[in-house]
């Protein structure tokens, strides 16, 4: 089982995922314009 504090890490990890893929999407639609 993981602890809370890896489950809090695991969801950090992955809300950065989130945002570098946000970002990717950003730039990948500003060179498409």
């Amino acid at each position: 089982m993981p602890t809370q504090y890896d489950q809090k890490r695991l969801d950090l990890l992955i809300d950065k995922q989130k945002l570098d893929k946000n970002f990717l999407d950003k730039v990948i639609a500003q060179k498409n314009n």
